[in-house]
């Protein structure tokens, strides 16, 4: 936990003792709430004489800011999961490294490589560069669920495409 908060706290400048509660401590948290929900999940249900079913709606693709790289991560990666979805990933090119420390936990727990996908273009790309690879992999994708990544052109770039 702590070698992550000082990756974070070097990543967006966030003092260590900050980002130890909240740039790594709500993640902690966001993904144990999920695991715990995800028992509490009525899957399927008689309702009179019909049967609802919930069921996973696909791809969920998620574009993650540079402020609270990892919580933002989190807050859309773990419902994702929970719900059963495919999560693809497009952390922040500012603030890409976390989101591979996180890979590599995903990894290292053993959950299905086809379950989560982290796109690297950004990573190796200049922070200026970062949202034209976010408009090619996302603007013509057929993701059905997309949560934005909180800025306020986001919408914009999405209906143009």
């Amino acid at each position: 936990m702590t070698e992550v908060s000082q990756l974070i706290a070097r990543e967006v400048g966030t003092p260590v003792n900050v980002s130890m509660v909240i740039q790594v401590g709500l993640p902690i948290m966001t993904f144990g709430s999920m695991a715990d929900l995800v028992g509490q999940i009525t899957w399927e249900q008689s309702v009179g004489n019909s049967l609802v079913v919930r069921e996973p709606v696909g791809v969920v693709g998620a574009i993650t800011p540079w402020n609270y790289p990892l919580h933002q991560i989190a807050a859309k990666v773990a419902p994702a999961l929970a719900a059963g979805c495919t999560v693809v990933l497009k952390p922040s090119g500012v603030a890409p490294l976390n989101a591979f420390v996180l890979a590599e936990v995903v990894h290292e727990i053993g959950l299905p490589p086809e379950c989560s996908t982290w796109s690297r273009g950004a990573a190796r790309m200049s922070a200026r560069q970062s949202p034209a690879i976010g408009k090619s992999t996302w603007c013509r994708s057929p993701v059905p669920r997309e949560p934005g990544d909180g800025s306020q052109s986001w919408p914009r770039r999405r209906r143009r495409g």
